[in-house]
């Protein structure tokens, strides 16, 4: 039985050929509050999976479309959900593999109950701390895209720790000018304060203006 996850529930997506590893797995993790989606193989994940917030826990051995093959298909989606892999046939080679090419954890089955619901809820809670970053990555990125040319510039140098002058001097114009920016800036991003411009810039991921001492090392290292 599949569950009937809300929007910013977590969803557990199991994938595994045996339908009473399905069913039971299901059953364990929707007793603990999880909400679940469960699918025969990597195919039908692929076709039917609706992907937000959650984890993935996959069966190492399974026809047609082993758990590396739907590892490798994850990793060309660009799909990021933690992937908990899981077999019955477990070994180091094989869990060493996995975790090489970004498994989130490897188990063994038969797995104890408290690890299985332990592992899930680490699993989950990274997920969700990844969505609100990209959710303030995209939110902090659509504010900066207010600014002008020319405030970016200012902004980019207040992040490399340059003052009113040397960001003045840098750009031909009056620190006054530059103080003028720097209050457009903060009312075009709906800022009350400096500190929260910054800390925009940083999670927007905006590059530091170069400082012209820097630059001029950087010419003479080449």
């Amino acid at each position: 039985m599949r569950g009937e996850p809300t929007i910013l529930q977590p969803v557990v997506h199991i994938i595994d050929d045996d339908p009473s590893v399905r069913a039971s797995t299901s059953y364990l993790l929707r007793s603990h509050g999880f909400a679940t989606q469960i699918y025969s193989g990597g195919e039908e994940f692929f076709t039917e999976a609706r992907l937000g917030v959650g984890c993935i826990l996959l069966d190492l051995r399974m026809p047609d479309m082993d758990g590396f093959a739907v590892q490798a298909e994850l990793i060309r989606r660009g799909v990021d959900l933690p992937l908990i892999i899981m077999s019955g046939h477990g070994d180091v080679r094989s869990a060493v593999k996995a975790v090489k090419l970004g498994a989130f954890e490897f188990l063994e089955k038969p797995f104890q109950e408290t690890l299985l619901v332990t592992t899930i809820e680490q699993a989950t809670a990274n997920s969700l701390r990844d969505q609100n970053r990209r959710a303030q990555r995209s939110e902090a990125t659509a504010r900066l895209a207010r600014l002008s040319k020319r405030e970016t510039q200012i902004l980019r140098g207040l992040l490399a720790g340059m003052t009113n002058k040397e960001i003045a001097r840098r750009f031909e114009i009056s620190p006054r000018t530059v103080e003028m920016h720097r209050a457009n800036m903060m009312r075009d991003m709906n800022c009350d304060a400096l500190s929260d411009v910054i800390r925009l810039a940083i999670e927007a991921e905006l590059e530091p203006l170069e400082r012209a001492a820097d630059a001029a090392a950087s010419e003479l290292a080449a």
